[in-house]
């Protein structure tokens, strides 16, 4: 698709993005373009300006169709899934699209991806800090020691499940001194062989014929879960003291969160952990922090706009209803950017626009992208 490029760096209006890019003179919007236009300004405009890119679009469904785009251009991008919060205790709450979060934080925080789509849900939902996230990566090479056992515990507080065999992404199971493991993100699960407590030799395998693919010297492992702890009487804690903060107007919750500790104290996991976000993380982040000063692109600005306003009415009333029946209270209520703060996130020096229709400044919502500047794809 390289003649796709260069056809594109001869359109006088790319090279004017480009120039407002390069210049800061942003946010620039460009309409009239087509679903194929706004992939080749993705895939080009990047990689002429070095910067990784983060595109923000409306729903999951909009993410999976760019990157299929993206890829017939040869440009390899990862989507970032919006993912439901769990405030209440079920269970066989599925932790997919969670694990798959994680993975491509991990991802960027290595450097190993360029491009990612996001929806605007995912965008906004707080997650682990950058450097918790660092601090919890487990790094190991042949020769390390390190008990099974202990590995076992540190997986499981990380949000791995323990499984006969590894069939996907956040699952690990061991026999004897052969230890699997499949961290999100990465293409193939992993085989650890250990001699006593030493690591023996690292592999990745083929999960359908279980032969390995090629040694490893080196190999880490990141957390499957968002919400994490490394010690549990040091969190206990810290929900004691958050408790004892409480009135007696908040009996109900009062109540759920002892019953939270009491299962804590006892070894359990919680799945309802997402509620502990803000006692975990004193400043946590978001999907913007780790994409750092990355080009951002916001593919088709009303459907996004629509997305926010719906997603905030949905999230208010479902955390009335947690209020309601005691399983949230105050101080355990702020896991999303409200509309200003994504707003002011998108209106920055280094967002490009993309707009199908040639509209005029005034149809694309001016709340928004208050002083972009407007180009049409001739």
């Amino acid at each position: 698709m390289e003649f796709l490029r260069k056809a594109l760096r001869t359109v006088s209006d790319y090279t004017a993005v480009y120039n407002a890019v390069k210049q800061k003179k942003t946010p620039v919007c460009i309409t009239g373009l087509s679903r194929i236009h706004k992939a080749n300004i993705i895939d080009t405009l990047p990689a002429d300006i070095n910067q990784r890119a983060l595109v923000v679009v409306a729903d999951d469904g909009e993410a999976q169709r760019l990157q299929e785009d993206l890829q017939s251009f040869g440009r390899s991008s990862v989507v970032f899934p919006a993912r439901d919060l769990c405030f209440r205790k079920i269970d066989g709450f599925s932790r997919e699209f969670e694990r798959k979060r994680v993975g491509v934080l991990a991802s960027l925080v290595f450097g190993s991806v360029d491009t990612v789509i996001a929806p605007i849900d995912a965008v906004m939902t707080y997650t682990v800090p950058q450097e918790t996230l660092k601090s919890l990566l487990i790094d190991l090479k042949p020769a390390d020691e390190i008990s099974v056992d202990t590995l076992t515990r540190k997986l499981i507080f990380g949000g791995y499940s323990k499984t006969d065999m590894v069939e996907g992404e956040g699952q690990f199971a061991t026999r004897g001194g052969i230890f699997d493991i499949f961290v999100p993100g990465d293409k193939n699960p992993v085989r650890i062989e250990f001699w006593g407590d030493e690591i023996d030799t690292i592999s990745s395998f083929d999960i359908e014929t279980q032969r390995s693919i090629e040694q490893m010297d080196e190999f880490f492992i990141c957390p499957a879960r968002e919400v994490l702890y490394e010690d549990t009487d040091d969190f206990t804690e810290k929900i004691k003291a958050f408790v004892g903060k409480l009135t007696k107007k908040h009996l109900a919750a009062k109540e759920n969160i002892f019953s939270d500790i009491e299962a804590l104290q006892s070894g359990l996991l919680l799945s309802n952990i997402d509620k502990y976000l803000n006692i975990c993380y004193e400043n946590p982040e978001t999907l913007l922090d780790y994409m750092g000063d990355s080009l951002v692109f916001v593919y088709e600005p009303n459907r996004v706009n629509e997305r926010i306003r719906s997603f905030l009415w949905q999230n208010s009333e479902d955390l009335k209803a947690c209020f309601e029946e005691g399983v949230l209270c105050k101080g355990l209520d702020n896991f999303y950017l409200n509309s200003g703060e994504i707003y002011n996130n998108l209106n920055c020096t280094n967002t490009v626009v993309l707009e199908t229709f040639n509209a005029t400044k005034s149809e694309i919502n001016s709340k928004t992208f208050v002083n972009f500047s407007l180009l049409t794809l001739s």
